[in-house]
């Protein structure tokens, strides 16, 4: 048992700063973190948000193709046009309903980035608790993913306004 302690204080400099003796190889204190601690945890949680968040828009979207190619009422064509604007927001600024769809790629390519920026917030709200957990992310997520929805919202009344009841 003396061996042991014995080379731990033969590695670490006495000189050194923490910071150096921190990083030296054969030092006790290490700077990974402990797995399933709460470092580990809030490092795992910021890391994979912005990717978890791209799931639920890709239902919605997913759902909406579902609801516009099983029915066919105008309400399930609103319904499909509302989760579709709300999985892609960025169709809304390529012109979406009304415009070809040479411009959808890009904007779907878009709405992922604008989903991966809202999970990537939600990840850092959620995170500033040192014992975040995957149930206050959704929470944060909900929050944002809410403000998108309103929007969508918002977007299509005005855009039925201006041009009369044709589309909702």
């Amino acid at each position: 048992m003396g061996a042991y302690y014995s080379s731990i204080a033969t590695s670490i400099d006495p000189r050194a700063t923490t910071a150096q003796a921190r990083n030296s190889p054969g030092s006790s204190t290490t700077a990974a973190a402990v797995p399933g601690g709460p470092r580990w945890y809030r490092t795992r949680l910021r890391t994979r948000g912005p990717i978890v968040a791209l799931a639920p828009p890709i239902i919605v979207a997913l759902l909406s193709i579902a609801v516009t190619r099983l029915f066919d009422s105008r309400l399930s064509g609103l319904a499909g046009l509302f989760g579709t604007l709300v999985a892609a927001p960025a169709l809304l600024f390529v012109g979406a309903p009304f415009t070809g769809a040479s411009s959808y790629l890009v904007a779907a390519v878009a709405s992922a980035v604008i989903w991966a920026a809202i999970g990537w917030g939600a990840a850092r709200r959620s995170t500033r608790n040192p014992t975040a957990q995957w149930s206050e992310f959704w929470r944060e997520y909900a929050w944002m993913a809410g403000g998108i929805a309103a929007g969508v919202v918002v977007a299509l009344i005005a855009a039925s306004v201006i041009i009369g009841d044709s589309l909702l």
